[in-house]
């Protein structure tokens, strides 16, 4: 049901759009590809897993944050975009390990998901000894629409910080639509700080 919505409000959209552009005038205009459902917000959801010593979960936390807008369009080389969403938790202990999830949801101006960017990490520490050890990092993707095309990661690194450590990914994504290509490219990224307390904090860009 979701779909044949999606497909009919984009048919129409699309209509639209064609159906202005034919009525312009033709002395020096000149056409664009047509956005017909660009991103507009995005969304960030933390879940964090205290883990045993074999990895196994034993308790999980869930942050879901609220929408937050683009901004201006966010180029590899450019300033980051003025709308960052950000935030800390956790309580300091001894020592431990959890695993950080990151996703930074994108959400289209209909109100769709256009694709979701996934950081994992997983870290050990140990407070008295002032010790974080990352024990792995993961990057994936999800539920990305047919308008957009992942393209991977473009700037990826990690980082021995005060008591911690940071762990930095951005991916890319274009928006592609069928006949007139790829007209549009995204830069989500997520920003993430695991610290020898277990405690841990997040950064994201849309």
């Amino acid at each position: 049901m979701n779909q044949l919505l999606r497909r009919s409000v984009l048919t129409l959209a699309l209509v639209v759009t064609l159906a202005a552009v034919a009525l312009a005038p033709a002395d020096g205009a000149t056409t664009q590809a047509p956005h017909v459902d660009p991103p507009a917000t995005y969304t960030t959801t933390i879940v964090v897993d205290d883990l045993d010593a074999d990895g196994h979960v034993v308790a999980s936390h869930t942050i879901t944050g609220e929408p937050r807008p683009l901004g201006t369009r966010q180029t590899i080389k450019g300033s980051p975009r003025p709308f960052l969403d950000t935030g800390v938790g956790g309580l300091p202990s001894a020592s431990g390990c959890r695993a950080l999830t990151v996703t930074n949801k994108t959400t289209t101006t209909l109100g769709f998901t256009a694709f979701k960017f996934i950081t994992e990490v997983h870290w050990c520490w140990n407070l008295a000894k002032g010790r974080t050890t990352l024990s792995s990092v993961e990057v994936r993707v999800a539920n990305v629409d047919s308008q957009y095309r992942y393209r991977g990661v473009v700037n990826a690194f990690n980082q021995t910080i005060s008591h911690g450590k940071r762990v930095y990914r951005q991916g890319h994504f274009d928006n592609c639509i069928t006949h007139y290509g790829c007209i549009n490219a995204y830069y989500p990224s997520n920003d993430s700080r695991v610290y020898d307390s277990g405690m841990w904090s997040w950064t994201t860009n849309g």
